[in-house]
């Protein structure tokens, strides 16, 4: 009965009369069941499952998709069964040659659109695996070249479709079966004699689908659900394959006649290497296989832009393989024909966009600024492929001048006439169009020479100021480029008049004066400090030449022949220059000085004079011609003060201008004589009546330099007139606007000042001349300013910022960083009383809270301008300061939010900043009350938050550094030392920052209130009205280390810690009088001495109790406080007295403690 069964499941199997759902769980008994004998069952199963699977998709016999489902997992269980393995290992069992056309189907037939067979996908990939992990069978399925082809194209095609899907997890093990197969198929490809056979076959049945796989694999797949490496592993093998199909050594001839001769030298009807450029070309332009781009369900354009990523890649492998006969010939051919098809030159394939452009608008209907849209980013990326292009030939050398001009320079028209087609894209430029023109200057200056104008109109002049930071990149990459080039050739006078011409060319488009971006500036800069004389003056020369044929003089009136906005630009191409030059040198010869002088004669009688006459005639202002007049006035007034300081030994009496006759701050006939000053008094008020930034900006400017110049140019018995002069232009100068608004970043160019960043670019005036306005100003002005200062450095708001600009909250910072600042006491001292006013202001008064309310009238107190001694100071504030902390030591406050916070610690590191050890004894007892008070307001917080712990540490910083300075012993004669030590007790009551009273105390913080207390110590004890403190201040330390053992009291050990280090710098500093290591009266050094004693007697009775206790409370603190009152109590031994058994007395007790301590660590 089983030998029957056996031979009817085999029969049954073959039998077109058993129906399938039958024939499958047949399969399934005969492969799991074990009584059932079947010969050779692994190869008949296999045969049976792979001959059903060929008939379907030979289209023989079809089975519906259940079936087609379930017979696929039949098969997948067989292939990847431990049986079926080791056979397939010993050589035992075979696959039907024909099983390679099953899957290449099936992967077809997923592909097809809306094809149900995706489902099943992941089964047959399994069971590709399987097949391809046996050497013996993948051997069979992957035997020819010609079968890896047709099977890699589908499943080329299946990965950019799963790629789009939103489903990814049949791709990984897609994308591996493809690294297998490709690397299988470059195998075969290296062993075919019939290289063009190979090279047709990839070009129509590979291009396609291998350069989109490669798109959409490195553009539109989630890196995070597939990993990187793979998709780079099939990418690499992809563009492996194609190189070693297309740029085989057997094609090199082909090639370079294809490439090399011209059209009519070409053998006609020639189907060779053409090939590769017609698919790339059709493919290109949209015109490719159209089923492949539904199969592959690419979006609108991928196959353009598929095909323009793989251009440059294409490229470089032509250029690295060996069918590349002639890098320089060969390459630059190849070069041209690619890049014809990113950026078609004028003229050609005119037609084909014409009908291109025809289709399109046959599609689809789009709205006009769509379809603008839809065009730009198209030709962006056509403009990438160019750039990629370029950027690959310039890396390899592919064009050589010197073989080109050789051969008639054809290659150096060629690429004149790209260049001619990127200056013809209209604007807006984009990032790539400006990096394939700076490619195409690194090949070879001589290929932009003759369009620098239009280069300078592209990409600088008619550049949007606010453009994104790829094209502001690419824009500083292409001007920097262009002033090093010419500045190699010696040909910068060259360049700055294709500037020149460039702004008079595009003179009725001009809006605003441009500038050079921040990184352009810097190299700029460069170049014009390192020109040698000669051509520094010949340049300035002929620009004032093309400066005086646009402002004509004339008889009665003068006149512009251009426009006042290209006036402006003009002026600022020319400020630019003369700003950066270095013409007076030590070396300098006689008639080079001449000529300096000849050219600054001439810059302000035949430009600047006209143009100060043309704005006093016009009854309307012009920004343009005001701006340009003033601005470069200013400009040769600092080359005119700069000659006069540098030259000054060798005037005479007579070169060195007067004063003139008004002191108001618009008389500028100091630095400009040429002007009258009623002619100054006209334009100025005139100037002041409109609402412009950058006038008012240069105005500023103009009345700095005229503080420069009276500093330098003023005599002893004028000094009066000249004190007036000088406070009338720095009033002017230095008046704050306030405003809420924080500014945009600036790039410190006047001519950029405008009304949004002007509160910026006024700051950045005041702060770079700080050093001439501290010394010359009064403390009432100066407040103000530094009011101004701290109130923008931490209220400042979030503004954009752009690289090489700066804002508001940056000038302040690096002020209050400046080595300038840090030697201006005025400006100290009124820095100081500005931190108190903005910590008053900060924290706003509460009618609930007493302690906020004392702290704002303690700071109001010394903030007070009035004051001008500490005596007088402190008899303000005294009282205020003891009842805030009466108040701290009953009631906690709520109030402060921690923004408040946060700007509270802005103004404790300002204080850091000042140089503490050098104040005066005014601003030292300023420091010190506003410290005092800062530490009573955050010791009344009922939580210790990070930033109030911040704020303490940074204070107890300053207060340590104010008591440093100097041993500043004579502060005692005027503070109130009761008040002073008092707050310090206060301060360490509550010394824990983090809401657990048992947590050690902070490190850091700790170490900085050991320093403060041992230099304030150091200072009480040298000074009589400290020490008449002592006592108190010991009576109340002493009490709260008793008061704090008591039997109930809360273990405050945080605390506990911070009392002996207060205890133990108290006994050293006492001890130094005791041992007379410190001369003081002898009725001070008593009551040291007395407080000392008492100290050191309650420390040794309490070190015991408190290590019995708490045995992990910190050591250092405590061996600090027990070493400094044995030391006392050693002090006070006689000379002739026997010291033994004292000595062991304490070393006995010294011993105990440790071995409690040892064996409470032990049980710990």
């Amino acid at each position: 009965k089983m030998a029957a069964l056996i031979s009817g499941v085999h029969r049954r199997l073959k039998s077109s009369e058993t129906p399938w759902k039958e024939k499958l769980k047949l399969g399934r008994m005969a492969w799991k069941s074990r009584r059932v004998v079947l010969p050779r069952r692994e190869q008949v199963l296999l045969d049976w499952a792979a001959t059903t699977l060929i008939q379907h998709y030979a289209n023989k016999s079809a089975l519906e998709e259940p079936i087609l489902r379930e017979m696929w997992l039949f098969l997948e269980d067989i292939l990847e069964s431990t049986r079926l393995k080791s056979l397939a290992q010993s050589g035992s069992i075979f696959l039907n040659s024909s099983f390679n056309q099953v899957f290449t189907a099936t992967l077809s037939s997923a592909c097809q659109p809306k094809t149900t067979q995706i489902d099943f996908i992941p089964t047959v990939l399994h069971c590709m695996e399987a097949i391809l992990a046996q050497p013996t069978l993948a051997a069979i399925l992957l035997s020819r070249y010609d079968t890896c082809v047709e099977m890699l194209r589908p499943m080329l095609c299946l990965a950019i479709q799963l790629s789009n899907a939103t489903i990814l997890e049949s791709l990984p093990a897609l994308l591996s079966l493809l690294v297998t197969v490709l690397q299988k198929c470059t195998s075969l490809q290296r062993q075919q004699h019939r290289h063009t056979k190979v090279f047709h076959s990839v070009c129509e049945e590979l291009l396609a689908p291998a350069v989109c796989c490669c798109w959409v694999l490195k553009n539109h797949v989630d890196h995070s659900k597939v990993p990187s490496c793979t998709m780079s592993d099939v990418i690499v093998k992809i563009q492996e394959h194609l190189q070693q199909s297309l740029f085989a050594r057997e094609h090199a001839a082909a090639f370079e006649k294809h490439l090399c001769d011209t059209k009519d030298s070409q053998t006609p009807g020639y189907k060779g290497v053409e090939l590769l450029f017609q698919q790339l070309d059709l493919l290109v332009k949209n015109k490719g296989d159209a089923n492949m781009s539904k199969t592959c369900a690419l979006p609108a354009g991928g196959m353009e832009d598929a095909v323009l990523q793989y251009l440059p890649v294409a490229f470089n492998s032509f250029l690295t393989s060996p069918a590349c006969a002639d890098i320089s010939r060969t390459g630059f051919a190849m070069l041209q024909t690619l890049c014809g098809l990113a950026l078609p030159l004028p003229g050609e394939n005119d037609a084909e966009t014409e009908d291109l452009e025809e289709e399109d608008s046959m599609d689809v209907d789009i709205d006009l600024e769509d379809k603008g849209k839809v065009a730009g980013t198209a030709q962006e990326k056509r403009l990438i492929a160019t750039r990629d292009l370029l950027q690959t030939a310039l890396d390899l050398n592919v064009y050589r001048a010197l073989d080109d001009t050789a051969s008639g320079g054809n290659q150096l028209a060629w690429l004149q006439q790209v260049l001619n087609t990127l200056l013809q894209i209209p604007p807006p430029d984009t990032a790539a169009k400006l990096d394939c023109v700076r490619l195409l200057l690194d090949m070879n200056h001589h290929i932009v020479a003759p369009r620098l104008r239009d280069i300078w109109t592209c990409a600088w002049l008619m550049l949007d100021k606010a453009v994104d930071p790829a094209i502001q990149e690419s824009q500083d990459k292409l001007l920097c480029s262009l002033l090093e080039t010419y500045a190699k050739l010696r040909q910068v006078d060259t360049l700055l008049l294709a500037m020149l011409d460039a702004v008079l060319r595009n003179q009725d488009q001009l809006s605003v004066s441009k500038t050079f971006p921040p990184v352009t500036l810097q190299r700029w800069c460069e170049l014009v400090q390192d020109l040698p004389i000669g051509l520094a003056m010949d340049i300035w020369h002929r620009m004032l030449n093309k400066l005086q044929e646009q402002c004509r003089p004339g008889v009665e009136k003068p006149h512009l022949e251009c426009t006042p906005a290209c006036l402006e630009q003009m002026t600022t191409v020319l400020c630019l220059f003369l700003l950066h030059l270095r013409l007076w040198d030590v070396n300098m010869t006689s008639p080079m000085a001449t000529r300096v002088e000849q050219l600054m004669t001439s810059t302000c009688t035949t430009v600047i004079s006209p143009l100060f006459k043309l704005c006093l005639q016009t009854k309307q202002m012009d920004e343009h011609l005001h701006f340009a007049a003033l601005h470069l006035c200013h400009t040769w007034c600092q080359l005119q003060m700069l000659s006069t300081y540098l030259q000054g030994s060798k005037h005479s009496c007579e070169t060195v201008p007067g004063l003139g006759v008004r002191e108001e701050w618009w008389d500028f006939s100091l630095q400009y004589p040429d002007m009258s000053p009623e002619d100054w008094s006209v334009l100025c008020h005139k100037l002041l009546k409109t609402d412009s930034k950058r006038i008012r900006y240069v105005l500023e400017m103009l009345c700095l330099q005229k503080v420069k110049m009276l500093g330098m140019l003023s005599s002893s018995y004028e000094e009066d007139t000249v004190r007036r002069r000088v406070q009338n232009a720095i009033s002017f100068a230095t008046e704050i606007h306030a405003s809420d608004e924080d500014g945009e970043s600036w790039d410190c160019q006047a001519t950029s000042v405008t009304s949004d960043n002007y509160p910026t670019a006024h700051l950045y005036l005041v702060c770079s001349h700080i050093g001439l306005i501290a010394p010359r100003c009064t403390q009432d002005q100066l407040v103000p300013l530094a009011h101004y200062l701290l109130q923008t450095l931490v209220s400042g708001k979030s503004c954009s910022q752009t690289a090489g600009c700066v804002t508001r909250a940056m000038i302040s910072e690096h002020l209050l960083q400046s080595p300038a600042y840090l030697e201006l006491l005025p400006m100290q001292e009124a820095m100081l009383t500005a931190v108190g006013r903005c910590l008053a202001d900060t924290v706003k008064p509460s009618k609930k809270t007493a302690v906020v309310r004392l702290f704002v009238k303690t700071l109001q107190e010394i903030s007070n301008e009035t004051v001008k001694n500490t005596a007088q100071m402190w008899k303000l504030s005294s009282a205020a300061l003891q009842d805030l902390q009466k108040e701290v030591e009953t009631n906690l406050t709520k109030d402060l939010s921690e923004e408040q916070l946060q700007n509270v610690f802005q103004y404790c590191k300002v204080l850091k900043q000042l140089p503490l050890d050098c104040l005066s004894d005014v601003s030292s007892a300023r420091c010190i009350i506003s410290s005092l008070a800062v530490d009573c307001l955050i010791t009344a917080l009922p939580n210790m938050s990070d930033c109030a712990a911040d704020v303490k540490r940074a204070n107890l910083v300053v207060l340590r550094d104010v008591m440093v300075g100097q041993k500043k012993t004579s502060l005692w004669q005027s503070l109130d030392a009761a008040v002073t030590m008092k707050g310090l007790f206060i301060s360490i009551s509550r010394l824990t920052f983090n809401q657990l009273e048992e947590a050690p105390l902070d490190t850091a913080l700790k170490d900085i209130y050991q320093d403060l207390m041992y230099n304030l110590l150091w200072s009480v004890v040298r000074s009589p009205e400290g020490t008449s403190a002592l006592p108190a201040y010991t009576a109340h330390l002493c009490e709260a280390l008793q008061r704090l053992l008591e039997p109930h009291a809360p273990q405050n050990w945080c605390l506990l810690d911070g009392l002996f280090i207060s205890a133990g710098c108290t006994m050293s500093a006492g001890l130094m009088v005791m041992q007379n290591k410190l001369k003081v009266p002898a009725a001070q050094g008593e009551i040291i001495a007395s407080c000392t004693r008492k100290l050191s007697t309650t420390v040794v009775t309490l070190i015991e109790r408190i290590t019995c206790q708490q045995p992990w409370v910190e050591l250092p603190a405590i061996m600090t406080a027990m070493s400094a009152a044995l030391r006392v109590q050693m002090a006070d031994a006689q000379v002739d007295e026997d010291w033994t058994p004292l000595i062991q007395q304490k070393i006995s007790w010294l011993e105990h403690l440790l071995t409690l301590m040892q064996d409470n660590v032990q049980k710990i």
